[in-house]
Order: C-alpha cells, then structure tokens, then sequence
C-alpha cells in the first residue's frame, strides 16, 4: 500500500488526528500479529511510509497501551514530531466497532476536523457515526460532506474573522430566541457543523438543542433538570461571544462542569516532583505524597488538577458533603480508588484502609501513596461485585467480620456500582454505613442507585446541579453502550446512609 504524500501534506497538520499503521508505517501482516513478540519486532521495525513534513498534535493508533514504549521509540526514529499520543487501552476488545467509538471519543473531544485513518471499515463507521470528516489511506476516499452553506462559510472566512461569524450567529439565535422557534436554528446549525472554521459552533448547538424537556421521574428532579438546562442556554444566548466562549464554553472544555468554580482551579499552579527511586511523579496533596503514574509531568499536574476541580464544594462531582461526610473511627472503603486521592484524605481520620483498583499502573501508584500505612491499609488488585472469583471480590466477604461498626464505602467503577452494592447488601444490613456513590456512568444511572437504597430502607441525598456529558457513545466496563448526539445531564452522586 502507499499513502498519498500530496493529500497528505494537504492537510492542517495542528487540525488532523492520525493513526499510525497504515499511515506513518506499513500495516502488519496476519503472521506478524500473531503473537506479541513477533507484533513488537514489527512495531520496532516497521517500513516508513510518510513523514510530516511538520509536528502533528495528536495521533490516536488502535496499538494497545502496552506498546507505548516500542511506538515512542520507533517515532523517534523516523523523527515524526507529535504533542500527544493516545493508545487503547489494554483490555478493549479487538474489534472494528470498539476501536473506532474509542477513536471517535477522542475526535469529537477535540477540535480537530480531520481524522486520517487505514482501515477502511473503520473510516466509514466513523464517518457514519458523527459525520465528520475522515481520510482513508488504504482506499483513498475522503469522507466529507459538503453543502451550499459549508462553501458559503469557507469564504466568507476568507474575508472575516471566526469571531465575527460566531457573533453572526448570536444575533441570528436572539432574533430566533423572540420568534419562539428554535426548531430552524438547530437545523441550520446541523449543517454548520462540518466547518472546522466554526469549530465552537459544535458546541454551541450541543447547547441549544438540550432545550427540549425530556421527562424525568421525580418532578422536582424534573423541574432541577429544566432549570439547569435553561440557565445554560441563557448564558450562551444573553451574554454575548466574550462571556461565552471564555466563560461558559471554557468550562465545558475543561470537562463535564459547567458552573464557574472551575475557573477558581489553574493547572499552571500545580506543583509536580519526579521521584528517581520508583520513577514515577508526585504532587503534595495536604502535606503527604501522592504519586501519579503518569508519562509526562503536564499530564500529572492535568491530572491532578482536575482531581482538585471534581472535589470542588460546588462540585456535583464531589464525594462528601455537609451531611454525609467521613468521621473519626470509620473503616474506609474506596471502591475504584484509582490514585487514591480520597483515600489519602482520610487516612488519619481512618481505623482501617481497604483499597480497591485493578488498573496496574494505579496500583503500583498506590502502593507507593501508602508505604508508609502498610498497617492500616490493605490495597487489593481485584474488582468489586456479586461473586468472589480470581479478579472480583464481594465487599460483603471483604468485610466479613465487621458487624454494628460504622463504615463509609466509596464507589466510582464505571458503571458497576449496581453490582456492587449487591454484593454488600449483608455489610449494608449489619453495620452503620455511609455510601457516596458516583451515579453519572450512564443515563438513568442515578435513579438505578435510588431504587436500590429505597429497596433496601437507606435514606439518600442527590448532588446538587448536574454532569454534563456529550460523547457519541459511552464505552463502560459494565457494558452498557449509548448513543446520544445531544448533552445528556446526569446527577454526579448519590450519598445515602442508614443512621
């Protein structure tokens, strides 16, 4: 196969994602993917197809995570420049379907207008998906979709700026806005959005076309929900582009938030160390090390930083709060402890320490965090769930021998805290138990882990405001696959208790 060198340096180098087989390098053959050491000679040496002729920003490859190093050094070689490289993660299946959602979440998170892609299959999954523009090498077709609008914004950015356009647009949704019809501006917004030039604009129709009023189960869960997402689109269509674009749109980048406490958190702040003797960095959180198993110092003080925003007090992310919060004496639990940031929190206020992450990486991290406790917490490489076999644990056999103590149990594992909830229900009846549970995983999420609590005669709170999330499918562990191509808003937490 060879790649078309001229379309290729066509492109925006800063405005195109890439895949790297089938791209950069050749494809590997049938026999070379048969095992992983004959897939590691290929990555190490594989034939050089096309050079950038300058630095890329991101390349997301269907490799596997465990192939970062050997892809690291193989870019180097052949001096192919990039700022990010994204790789799948170990355990996602090898199929076409999985890879290309994995892909298209790190497309449609991005302001990329691009995507150059080899396989075939793949190229039209994403394009039909999203209708975003993809090139492919193998076949060379470029999926784009154009219109008589696209080529009419194409020059008039010729001869205006991006802001004068998006300014346009807020008096063309203001005058829409008095009509009492905002059925046109959605639609013509659909066709805008296959500029890259009008890149904010994805973001903007995301906005207005949550103004439908989806019905929700509890009037005033309903009534909060509506509330949330009129305040939203207000601030988008009152205060003009300077507000929004630096305001409330910046927020949205910088996640699932969309109230200003963000803006109080700036990663520049972040103070980030390396430690020679493990190799791994570290910031200083509340006067203790807590180690972050991360590539790149910018990706540890990302990282962190968003850990500070997500346990901000107006956070619907945040784990306690002023009623259900974590006191002296409790057995901990921390149920996807990741980094083990909370955990840290209350390792003084603590009796015991259970620790439960199954990610390699984080649990090496851990185990440095708490070296220092190796008496106070148990650190377990194992998912928590209804049964106990070689990888999960019930938190009930967990923690067997507590009866009538007081245990706060923290739960964040992607949409399986159903199930392990169901596998404490015998903890849960027996003791005095606290639970601040992430309920924001998947849609309905929330009134899954309500019922449950009711079930079982748990009183409960609801974070307060909401999530915001707007992937074209969530990819979970408890295998829960959703389409949505409109922001769909989820209650962070749910916290519940039985004293």
């Amino acid at each position: 196969m060879s790649v078309s060198v001229v379309k290729l340096e066509n492109f925006d180098f800063s405005k195109t994602i890439y895949e790297i087989e089938g791209v950069f390098c050749t494809e590997p053959s049938g026999e070379q993917k048969k095992n992983e050491t004959s897939y590691i000679e290929y990555i190490s040496n594989a034939e050089l197809l096309y050079t950038p002729a300058m630095p890329i920003k991101k390349i997301v490859t269907r490799r596997k995570e465990k192939y970062r190093k050997y892809t690291i050094d193989w870019l180097k070689k052949n001096n192919i420049s990039y700022d990010e490289l994204i790789m799948m993660p170990d355990d996602l299946r090898d199929n076409n379907e999985d890879i290309s959602l994995y892909k298209l979440m790190y497309y449609c998170d991005s302001d990329a207008d691009l995507f150059v892609e080899s396989d075939a299959a793949i190229s039209k999954e994403m394009f039909d998906e999203v209708n975003q523009s993809v090139y492919c090498t193998s076949n060379d077709v470029y999926y784009k979709r154009n219109s008589d609008i696209d080529i009419y914004l194409l020059e008039k950015a010729k001869e205006n700026s991006l802001e004068n356009i998006i300014n346009d647009a807020f008096v063309r949704i203001k005058e829409l806005q008095n009509d009492g019809d905002l059925s046109y501006f959605i639609n013509d917004i659909d066709d805008l959005m296959n500029t890259a030039l009008l890149n904010i604009y994805k973001k903007i129709r995301k906005v207005a076309k949550v103004v439908d009023e989806r019905s929700c189960t509890c009037e005033e869960h309903r009534n909060d929900y509506i509330r949330t997402k009129r305040v939203l689109f207000d601030n988008i269509v009152n205060h003009g582009y300077e507000n929004a674009t630096k305001g409330l749109l910046k927020n949205w980048e910088k996640g699932a938030f969309l109230d200003d406490f963000v803006q109080k958190y700036d990663v520049n702040s972040v103070q980030v160390d390396f430690d020679n003797s493990c190799n791994m960095f570290y910031t200083m959180h509340n006067g203790k090390r807590l180690y972050l198993n991360w590539q790149t110092k910018q990706e540890a003080k990302i990282y962190y930083n968003g850990l500070l925003i997500e346990q901000d007090d107006d956070s619907p992310h945040r784990y306690f709060s002023e009623k259900i919060y974590f006191e002296d004496g409790d057995i901990f639990v921390d149920v996807g402890a990741a980094e083990g940031f909370i955990s840290l929190d209350v390792i003084d206020k603590a009796e015991k320490v259970y620790v439960l992450e199954c990610n390699e990486l984080w649990c090496k991290a851990l185990k440095k965090t708490f070296s220092d406790y190796k008496n106070k917490v148990s650190i377990f490489s194992k998912y928590a769930g209804m049964e106990d076999n070689d990888t999960t644990i019930k938190l009930d056999t967990l923690l067997n021998d507590y009866v009538n103590v007081n245990i706060t149990i923290k739960l964040d594992v992607e949409g399986m805290e159903i199930e392990v909830l169901r596998g404490a229900l015998k903890t849960l009846r027996r003791n005095k138990c606290k639970i601040v549970c992430a309920s924001y995983h998947y849609h309905n999420e929330a009134d899954d882990i309500i019922d449950f609590f009711t079930e079982i005669g748990y009183k409960y709170e609801i974070s307060s405001s909401y999530m915001v999330f707007n992937c074209v499918k969530d990819i979970l562990r408890c295998g829960k696959y959703e389409r949505y191509d409109e922001p769909d808003f989820r209650r962070g937490m749910i916290r519940a208790y039985n004293g």
